[in-house]
Order: structure tokens, then sequence, then C-alpha cells
């Protein structure tokens, strides 16, 4: 049976991730009400990438022990983990799966 331990490292790297691009999407909107388009200008790619790599991000994972590239097939309703067959480890993100609406 497989450890089923936790994923800090994901976790601190998808907070600092997260932290960077809000920021960076917030000054563009400040940016946007001061300068006028040129903010939305940055924006609109700035928004565009970080949801790409968030949603990425959202689907892969390093183990941290092997160091082994983690996959997991997305389902509705159910946690976020990823499973190392190597280590035999589940690394369980802490966040769940939302159904569509």
């Amino acid at each position: 049976m497989p450890a089923l331990k936790n994923a800090t490292e994901w976790r601190r790297r998808h907070f600092r991730f997260e932290f960077a691009f809000g920021i960076l999407f917030g000054v563009s909107i400040i940016a946007t009400a001061w300068i006028g388009l040129v903010g939305l200008w940055v924006g609109i790619p700035c928004f565009a990438i970080g949801l790409y790599l968030q949603r990425r991000r959202m689907r892969s994972c390093t183990c941290t022990q092997c160091g082994a590239h983690l996959l997991r097939e997305p389902k509705d309703d159910s946690r976020i983990t990823f499973n190392c067959q190597q280590c035999d480890t589940v690394w369980d993100t802490g966040l769940t799966q939302d159904a569509p609406p």
C-alpha cells in the first residue's frame, strides 16, 4: 500500500507563483486605471500566461524523494494527488478538484 504524504513543497511553489502573478496582474489593473489601455495590453497576456501555467501545474508535480515527473488524471470532486510508482508514495496537495457547474 502506498504511503500518503503531504506535498508541502508543491504548495509552497504554488503559493509563490500565485502571489507573484497576482501582484503583476494587480499592477496591470492599476496601470490601466492610471495610464489607460497600455496597462490592459500588459494585463491580458499576464492573465493568459498565468492561467495556462496554473492549469499545467495542477496536472503535474515532481516527486521530492526521487525527482520523478508525476502526472495526474483530473477527476471531478476528488482530492488532487500525485502517485509516484518508484517511491510507492501518494503526494496529497490538500486541494480538491471542483466539478464543473
